[in-house]
């Protein structure tokens, strides 16, 4: 947590995957994209849908599994 609170940022938010090692986009896939959308929707939302369709083409695609 000293880390997390020297770590200087607009905004931040530490979320704990508990259930996860090094990988928690593997581990937690669920919680970990539910998280992602948390944080960047508000910054995606004024973005125009070509600026979304750019950035999705630039971003690495992420496995999921589905319970």
């Amino acid at each position: 947590m000293e880390y997390f609170d020297v770590l200087g940022a607009p905004s931040k938010r530490l979320v704990w995957f508990e259930e996860s090692g090094h990988e928690p986009f593997m581990d937690e896939p669920a919680k970990f994209n539910a998280a992602m959308a948390e944080v960047a929707r508000p910054v995606l939302g004024g973005m125009s849908a070509f600026s979304r369709t750019e950035l999705a083409q630039e971003l690495p695609a992420v496995a999921t599994t589905h319970d």
